[in-house]
């Protein structure tokens, strides 16, 4: 679930991002949109009263991750601790980064 009440300023740029790996218009995330606190509080409220089974568009938001991240393993922040030790430590020729076939 996104929530970005400045949603206009945020595609404008008025901000650090104005655009994503991918289009929010086109719900193409991992979640619905909502861009003010009502939509945004019946989204959380729909989110959590969600189990597993019953809903088809959580298969969509989880095989949209899946595609999206290369690892599915829990682990990721120690691979970001890995790499920037690395490179705090001068090592700067990629070897901690894993090749995306």
């Amino acid at each position: 679930m996104y929530f970005i009440p400045d949603y206009k300023e945020f595609k404008a740029g008025l901000n650090q991002y104005s655009e994503l790996d991918f289009s929010l218009d086109k719900n193409e995330g991992f979640g619905p949109l909502s861009t003010n606190a009502e939509d945004a509080i019946t989204e959380l409220a729909l989110v959590l009263s969600r189990t597993e089974n019953d809903d088809i568009e959580q298969t969509v938001y989880q095989k949209r991750c899946q595609k999206f991240f290369f690892h599915h393993d829990g682990k990721n922040s120690d691979r970001l601790y890995e790499a920037s030790q690395a490179l705090a430590n001068g090592d700067d020729s990629g070897s901690f980064y894993q090749e995306v076939k």
